[in-house]
C-alpha cells in the first residue's frame, strides 16, 4: 500500500493518531506519508481553526461543549445539501489532485471533516482509493455522518450503534482501539523511568496534564495537592503548548523540589511509564495512551463534548475515577495515591483492555479493503 493519512492541527491528538498508524505501515514496507487536510486547502484557513480551537479549548471550554451539543442535536447539518457539507467539499480538488501526484492507494482519516472531504472527492471527482476513517474518541463524531468510506476504525465494539445511526453500514465498522505509538506500549520498570527523568526513584510519582494545549484548571489542582501531599510524593506537570501556564507554575512552585514543572514534552511515554497515577482530561489519544502504558488515571472534565465519552468509558472500566470540579478531582487524586491496592486493579484492568495492537488491527483491515486502483 501507499496510504496518506489526512490529519487535522486541532490539539496534537489527531497527529499523534497518524504517527502511530504511519509506524505500523513503515513496519510492514508501505509507503505512508501525513498531511494536515486544512493545510491543504490553505494554509491561512489551516492557521485559523488551530488558532481558534486553541483559544477556545483554553479559555472558553463551556463554548467549545455547546457547539457539540448542538451538531449532536443536529446531524443533518452534514447533508449534501447543507452548506457546512458544500463548504467542506470546496477542498476536494486539491485533496484529489495531491492523491494523484502523490500516486496513494489509501487514504486514511483520523479527523470527521477530513472523512467528509475525502468523500466528497470520492463521489464528484471520481477518485478512486481505499478510504477509511479512525475514531479518535469514544463517540461517533457529528461529521461522521456526512462521510461515505470503506471503513470506519472504532474504540470499543458497543459504539457501532452510534456509526450504524449516522449511516455507516454495520459491515465496514471494525473495532480496534485507538491506535497510539508503539513507544507508549512498552513497559518500562517505574523506578528506572524515573531516574532516566531525573526524578527521585523511590517518591511515588503523580503526572499531571490536561492535553497538549494546556488546559483546563491545572494552578488549582496543584495547589490543592501540593498543600496536602506527603514527602515521600513528588508531582511532575506538563504544560505543553501553554507557555503562560508555565511561567505562572514556575513562580508559584518553582523552590519545590518535589514539583516539577515542564514545558512542551518529548519524553510522554517515559513520564507515563514512571507514573503511579496520570491526572489529564479525557481526550480520546490521552487516555489512549495512558491505556496502553497502564497507568491509572484521574480525569477531569475540563472541556465535556466528546471527552466525557471517553471519561465514561474508563470510569465504567475501573481503570478511573473522574472529578467536574478542581476540588473533586483534587481528592479523588489524594486518595487514590494512597491506596496502592486499588491503583494495581486499575492497572489491571487496563492490561485487559489491551490498547496496544489498534494500529496493527488497523493496517491489517486496511490491507484486506478491496482496492480500486487510482
Amino acid at each position: 500500500m501507499k496510504v496518506l493519512i489526512l490529519s487535522a492541527n486541532t490539539g496534537q491528538g489527531h497527529n499523534s493518531c497518524a504517527q502511530a498508524i504511519r509506524e505500523v505501515c513503515l513496519q510492514h514496507g508501505d509507503e505512508c506519508d501525513i498531511e494536515d487536510v486544512f493545510g491543504l486547502i490553505s494554509h491561512r484557513l489551516s492557521r485559523s481553526i488551530a488558532r481558534n480551537h486553541e483559544k477556545t479549548y483554553r479559555q472558553k471550554p463551556k463554548k467549545s461543549d455547546r457547539g457539540y451539543q448542538f451538531l449532536l442535536r443536529h446531524p443533518g447539518m452534514f447533508d449534501r445539501k447543507k452548506p457546512v457539507y458544500r463548504m467542506m467539499s470546496l477542498g476536494r480538488r486539491r485533496i484529489s489532485r495531491c492523491v494523484l501526484q502523490g500516486g496513494y492507494d489509501t487514504v486514511v482519516c483520523t479527523h470527521a471533516l477530513a472523512a467528509v472531504i475525502l468523500t466528497s472527492a470520492i463521489e464528484q471527482e471520481g477518485l478512486k482509493v481505499r478510504s477509511a476513517f479512525v475514531a479518535t474518541d469514544h463517540s461517533c463524531s457529528p461529521g461522521v455522518s456526512g462521510s461515505r468510506l470503506d471503513g470506519y476504525f472504532i474504540p470499543h465494539a458497543a459504539l457501532a450503534d452510534e456509526f450504524v445511526q449516522a449511516g455507516v453500514p454495520w459491515q465496514r465498522i471494525t473495532a480496534t482501539g485507538i491506535p497510539v505509538r508503539q513507544s507508549f506500549c512498552q513497559k518500562a520498570d517505574a523506578v528506572q523511568a524515573r531516574q532516566a527523568l531525573g526524578l527521585a526513584p523511590d517518591k511515588q510519582h503523580l503526572l499531571m496534564m490536561c492535553g497538549s494545549m494546556g488546559c483546563g484548571p491545572i494552578p488549582e489542582l496543584l495547589r490543592l495537592i501540593a498543600a496536602r501531599m506527603p514527602k515521600c510524593w513528588q508531582i511532575t506537570v506538563v504544560c505543553g503548548t501553554n507557555e503562560a501556564l508555565r511561567e505562572q507554575l514556575l513562580k508559584e512552585h518553582g523552590t519545590n523540589d518535589a514539583i516539577h514543572i515542564r514545558g512542551y514534552e518529548q519524553q510522554m511515554p517515559l513520564l507515563l511509564q514512571s507514573a503511579d497515577l496520570y491526572l489529564t482530561k479525557p481526550g480520546g489519544l490521552s487516555t489512549a495512551e495512558a491505556a496502553a502504558a497502564a497507568v491509572p488515571m484521574a480525569l477531569i472534565d475540563a472541556v465535556a463534548g466528546c471527552e466525557e465519552n471517553n471519561l465514561r468509558h474508563f470510569v465504567q472500566l475501573g481503570a478511573a475515577v473522574a472529578g467536574t470540579e478542581a476540588q473533586e478531582a483534587a481528592e479523588a487524586c489524594l486518595e487514590l495515591m494512597n491506596d496502592t491496592d486499588r491503583l494495581t486493579a486499575m492497572a489491571e484492568a487496563l492490561h485487559r483492555e489491551d490498547a496496544a495492537q489498534a494500529a496493527e488491527r488497523i493496517w491489517q483491515a486496511l490491507a484486506n479493503i478491496k482496492k480500486e486502483p487510482v
